[in-house]
């Protein structure tokens, strides 16, 4: 059995797991990390019925995924070798028991995938350009083509729901079918300035959508059936206009048959949001954002200026302050999304525990975009759980830029999609969100500070440290700017002023990190004594998901010990401490990044650069060499 560790060569493929690359016959195509965990995870049984049930719990071993998660990966690894599910060659599907990996696999040794995988990554940086170019002009021609029959017909004002088909005759299929088709009409009877009605099951199967649609006098129509297979129901959806039959939207939906009546509010639930969003998008936008009223206003500002202080007595006072604007507009979306940044800010600094935390964010942004799906705070936040709870970083970036197309002049969109750039290392994209995020909230000073971290992490370190001062001067109580000063004096190996901008910084609650970033200072110094004195006390605090574990190694990288450092941030990934997938944001602990130790860590955290060329969402990023900031 092989192993997939290193390159293996998979049927007529030659894979590359460290690339994320597949090559045959010169042309290589780079797979998702995901979609590259679900082939490895069968190659390394191949031969052999691997259950789904084991694929998805070694590839989303620390995340909550169903079995749709699973079936998309299967999807486009059939499409991306050319396979048949009818007639396999590569994955077979053995119904109610799992998928088999039937092409031979061997492992390669170096010599043999080197010069071809090399020649290969040549020729792809060749071509991404040119290849990047050609593809957004035909997705612009594709979309341009795609959504001009459904403007062209105005607005889509009504919608007629068909009673969902069931594709078997099990008595249990058509309860299901019927009871999903109410919790859709109920689901979709929320959304503001659409009429709703329902379409009478006689004669549906002598009609098509279209021809309801336009005897009913609604504007379009949604239909679709709902089938089982083993214990997944299997759901498509489909929304077409009266005049025109056009598919305005369509939806597939695989959900685990355990609790049918859960599955059925979910799926209704997942289904009116992107029904709404496809209206939006088709012309017929919700209604503008409704201010709040003074009281509620005034409520929302105090929190929102409370949660960005940078400490948790002034996050949860912050919170305070939400659920006022909340009982005095609960309807408002934006309140919604401030609750759920609120959460995850407590999460993301161990503040609370994260698990239930980033569940309450999570609630809280589907709720915002239940009010308003066109809101860029829900999208933004849905992408920051995406990265931070889940490490799903395609998902996370598709987020964060359907935010930022949404509105462009959300500061907030573009200072989260920042955090998610420079926690993968595009330091130079992460800089450009925030000056852009500045000029629409210029004297904000908590993005100044956010524009500040991106600086010196990119090197330009004068600029950051004359910033965090100039932000000091306005307001000498803002963490970030003293956790920012703290990092920028140590990185231009001031010592003396370090220790007193790290002393301020780690005296802070809930800032148990930057007490790593003190015995740093204390060790740039010489004053080793002090410094061991306080990796002692942490390594005595440290507990499992504590922050202890990154400062301990921030210490042992100041005493020289890289190794020492490398083993802490192990066992940071080891106690699942949610910090650590920001490594690469981590002015100390990225220094470490040459060593093959770190980049397996980057591996294990499924950041997709890695520092080594590779590219999301189709965006060619440069090799670390080119990068700035070696810090």
């Amino acid at each position: 059995m092989a192993s997939p560790g290193g390159a293996l060569q998979i049927g007529d493929w030659q894979v590359d797991p460290s690339s994320g690359t597949i090559t045959r016959a010169g042309e290589s195509v780079r797979l998702e990390p995901k979609v590259m965990a679900v082939l490895l995870d069968l190659a390394s049984h191949q031969g052999t019925v691997r259950p789904k049930e084991a694929i998805i719990d070694a590839v989303w071993s620390d995340s909550f995924v169903g079995e749709a998660a699973l079936s998309r990966c299967i999807s486009e690894l059939r499409r991306t070798l050319g396979d048949d599910a009818r007639n396999p060659r590569y994955i077979e599907t053995l119904p109610k028991r799992g998928y088999r990996l039937l092409a031979e696999v061997t492992t390669l040794k170096a010599s043999d995938s080197g010069s071809k995988t090399a020649a290969a990554r040549a020729s792809v940086r060749k071509r991404a350009l040119g290849t990047m170019a050609l593809a957004l002009a035909l997705m612009a021609f594709w979309w341009a083509w795609r959504w001009q029959p459904a403007r062209s017909s105005g607005p889509v004002r009504s919608i007629a729901v068909l009673p969902l088909r069931a594709l078997s005759d099990e008595p249990s299929q058509h309860f299901f079918a019927a009871g999903l088709t109410e919790q859709i009409l109920t689901q979709l009877a929320g959304i503001k300035g659409l009429s709703v009605s329902r379409a009478d099951s006689q004669g549906v199967d002598d009609h098509n959508g279209s021809q309801i649609a336009q005897e009913l006098g609604v504007d379009a129509v949604l239909g679709g059936s709902v089938g089982r297979s083993g214990q997944t129901m299997l759901i498509n959806l489909e929304l077409q206009r009266a005049r025109t039959g056009f598919v305005i939207w369509a939806g597939s939906f695989q959900e685990r048959a355990e609790e049918l009546l859960q599955v059925q509010q979910e799926v209704a639930a997942q289904a009116t949001r992107e029904i709404a969003l496809a209206l939006a998008a088709n012309g017929s936008a919700a209604p503008p954002r409704t201010p709040l009223n003074p009281e509620a206003l005034q409520a929302y500002e105090r929190g929102r200026i409370l949660s960005t202080r940078g400490n948790p007595a002034d996050a949860l006072r912050g919170m305070e302050y939400y659920h006022e604007a909340m009982a005095l507009e609960p309807d408002s979306a934006l309140v919604h999304a401030a609750l759920a940044d609120a959460h995850a800010t407590l999460a993301w600094n161990n503040w609370t525990p994260p698990e239930s935390a980033y569940g309450e964010s999570r609630v809280e942004a589907y709720r915002a975009l239940d009010l308003d799906p066109r809101l860029p705070e829900g999208h933004a936040m849905l992408a920051a759980l995406a990265a931070e709870a889940n490490w799903d970083w395609p998902e996370a970036e598709r987020g964060f830029r359907t935010a930022i197309d949404l509105d462009p002049g959300s500061a907030f969109a573009r200072e989260r999609f920042s955090r998610y750039l420079r926690r993968l290392g595009r330091l130079e994209e992460a800089l450009g969100q925030t000056s852009q995020a500045l000029t629409i909230e210029p004297h904000s000073l908590t993005l100044q500070a956010s524009h500040g971290w991106n600086l010196l992490l990119a090197g330009r370190l004068d600029e950051a440290t004359q910033l965090y001062e100039r932000i000091l001067e306005l307001d000498d109580d803002l963490s970030a700017a003293y956790v920012g000063l703290c990092a920028a004096h140590n990185l231009r190996r001031q010592a003396r002023a370090a220790i007193g901008a790290c002393e301020r910084a780690a005296a802070l609650p809930g800032h148990e990190l930057q007490r790593g970033a003190l015995g740093y200072a204390h060790a740039l110094a010489g004053d080793t004594p002090r410094a061991r004195r306080l990796l002692a006390e942490l390594q005595a605090a440290n507990g499992p998901g504590e922050m202890a574990a990154l400062a301990i190694a921030t210490i042992e990288l100041g005493l020289g010990d890289r190794q020492s450092a490398l083993d802490g941030l192990e066992r940071a990934l080891e106690q699942r401490v949610i910090y650590v997938a920001a490594v690469l944001a981590d002015p100390y602990l990225r220094q470490l990044r040459d060593e093959p130790r770190f980049q397996a860590l980057l591996e294990t955290l499924l950041i997709p650069l890695a520092g080594r060329g590779r590219s999301v969402m189709g965006l060619v990023t440069p090799p670390r060499a080119q990068m700035q900031g070696a810090t």
